[in-house]
């Protein structure tokens, strides 16, 4: 009898409307990448198979870059709502007085310029396709 770490898990091949809509419903509500996507969801094929599918299937192929940049509004609101939060970038010492907390301040700094990065990287991509589709 094989053990659990031996068994492999399938994964659909084969395009369905019905995973199609249910990926990119999913992408539209989450600001996780499609690899962290399909991990999490084993009833979803590889990330491998969904981008063969985008050039197969034109319909899938619309209705995906329509979830990315519906995750990729949610991707530049959740920056400015990082931009905008201060609490927590004060503390109080053991004396009473107001300092920066710098542990803080780096962090947001990070997560703005991961997120600033992201929406480039999805932003470019999501615009070299357009232009290509409406040369």
């Amino acid at each position: 009898m094989p053990s659990q770490k031996n068994i492999k898990i399938l994964r659909p091949t084969t395009y369905t409307t019905e995973m199609g809509d249910e990926i990119c419903k999913v992408i539209t509500s989450t600001t996780d990448g499609l690899r962290q996507l399909c991990t999490k969801r084993t009833h979803w094929p590889y990330k491998s198979t969904i981008k063969s599918w985008r050039k197969i299937h034109p319909e899938f192929q619309k209705q995906y870059s329509s979830a990315k940049q519906a995750q990729l509004q949610m991707l530049v609101d959740e920056a400015i709502k990082i931009m905008g939060h201060a609490d927590g970038a004060y503390i109080l010492t053991k004396t009473g007085k107001r300092v920066i907390n710098r542990k803080f301040i780096e962090r947001a700094k990070l997560l703005a310029e991961t997120q600033d990065w992201l929406m480039t990287k999805i932003g470019n991509e999501l615009l070299s396709k357009w232009l290509m589709r409406n040369e």
